[in-house]
């Protein structure tokens, strides 16, 4: 396939597509339950070409991404749109963008990947967020915060991260009921961990 939206559609529930090392300048829609893993994050990037929509749209439970680089996507929508259940998202960078993901469902999984640079938030939580793990990552150089948690969303667990040099808070908590815990949080021009 020469793009990875033809390669997204032609695949079937529970299939791993592994993605080639090149650039690949599209918007993709994740609409089945699969896997795709990049070449890593120095071969495999998708840029988004400043549209106004996702890099990717993720529309389906049991959706794992791994090992890609995004970059130049929207300056109105999230890089990474989660609206589907126990996404798993690991081995990512994300550069620029309004935020580098938006979760709206349950049970996502984010790890070992670094964001930076977004013109909002670099993680932002909707109320639907619960059950949500974020670890092993780095957050830095968003114009907001780093990590922004909406009130509503519950048991979201954020863990061994290093957040930094964020424009807001390292750290926007409005919920409750969740974990935050060995996260280095410096350098950020408001709170280091707000919560209110």
């Amino acid at each position: 396939y020469d793009n990875i939206q033809d390669a997204v559609d032609a695949a079937s529930a529970e299939e791993t597509l592994h993605i080639w090392a090149w650039t690949y300048n599209e918007n993709i829609e994740i609409d089945e339950s699969i896997t795709i893993i990049g070449n890593g994050t120095a071969n495999t990037t998708i840029n988004g070409t400043w549209s106004d929509s996702n890099i990717i749209k993720i529309s389906n439970e049991d959706v794992t991404v791994k090992n890609l680089k995004l970059v130049s996507g929207s300056n109105t929508t999230a890089l990474i749109y989660i609206g589907g259940k126990d996404a798993v998202l690991e081995n990512l960078e994300i550069y620029g963008g309004y935020q580098a993901i938006a979760v709206h469902n349950e049970a996502a999984v984010i790890s070992d990947s670094q964001f930076a640079e977004q013109i909002n938030s670099g993680i932002q939580v909707k109320a639907q967020g619960l059950n949500l793990q974020i670890s092993n990552s780095v957050i830095r150089d968003s114009h907001s915060s780093g990590i922004y948690v909406e009130l509503g969303a519950i048991n979201v667990n954020i863990n061994n991260n290093s957040i930094h040099n964020n424009t807001g808070s390292g750290i926007r908590f409005q919920s409750y009921a969740s974990t935050i815990r060995d996260n280095t949080v410096v350098d950020n021009d408001d709170w280091g961990i707000q919560i209110n």
